[in-house]
C-alpha cells in the first residue's frame, strides 16, 4: 500500500518485524491495537481491512484459502491482468522454468 517493507510498517506502527510478518502471514491474529496502529500507520480507516476481509469470506473456499495469502493473492491478480491469449504463453514459460529448477536439483 504504500510502498514500506515489513520493517518499515513496524516503524511507523511500533511493532516488530517479526509481528508484521506473523500478521501478513497469518501465523498469528492480530489484535484490534495492532490492526489500530497499522491503520493509523497507513492512514486508513480500520473498515478498510473490515472490507478486505469480507471479500475473501465470500470467494468459494479454496480461494479463499489461496487469499490469505498475501503473496499468492499478488500473483493471481498479476495473472488475471494478463490479456486472455497471453495465459497459454505464461504457462509454457512456468512449466519450463519448474523443469529447469527439478533438473538443477
Amino acid at each position: 500500500m504504500a510502498g514500506w517493507s515489513q520493517f518499515q510498517l513496524g516503524v511507523h506502527a511500533g511493532l516488530t518485524t517479526k509481528q508484521v510478518q506473523m500478521y501478513e502471514s497469518g501465523a498469528t491474529t492480530i489484535s484490534i491495537t495492532a490492526l489500530y496502529r497499522i491503520s493509523h500507520a497507513l492512514n486508513l480507516p480500520m473498515g478498510y481491512f473490515v472490507k478486505q476481509m469480507d471479500k475473501v469470506l465470500k470467494l468459494p473456499p479454496a480461494r479463499r484459502a489461496i487469499a490469505m495469502n498475501a503473496e499468492i493473492e499478488k500473483a493471481l491478480d498479476m495473472y488475471f491482468s494478463i490479456p486472455d491469449g497471453m495465459h497459454r504463453v505464461l504457462h509454457e514459460f512456468l512449466t519450463g522454468l519448474v523443469k529447469r529448477g527439478r533438473e538443477l536439483m
